[in-house]
Order: C-alpha cells, then sequence, then structure tokens
C-alpha cells in the first residue's frame, strides 16, 4: 500500500497495460485530469 497518487497511478497503468493486451487494437488512449492535477506524475507513470 502507498499513497493515494502512487495506487491511482499503477491502477491506470494496469488498465492501459490491459486495454493495450485487448484482441481489439487501440489507436489512442486520452487521459484527463482535474484542472487543478498535475500532469506530470501521471506522464510518468509510464516512463518510470
Amino acid at each position: 500500500m502507498g499513497c493515494i497518487c502512487c495506487t491511482i497511478n499503477q491502477s491506470l497503468v494496469d488498465t492501459v497495460y490491459e486495454m493495450v493486451d485487448r484482441h481489439d487494437s487501440v489507436d489512442y488512449i486520452v487521459v484527463e485530469t482535474t484542472g487543478i492535477a498535475d500532469p506530470l506524475p501521471i506522464m510518468l507513470s509510464f516512463v518510470t
């Protein structure tokens, strides 16, 4: 268990991997955050 941000980011990464592994191809994935969210940690979830 970790902080809520890490938990949500890991869930996001897991969900994206599940979408990519499906038989149907995915052209785009759009991640929408709230107006006050910092998009950098979300982006770093996919590159680290």
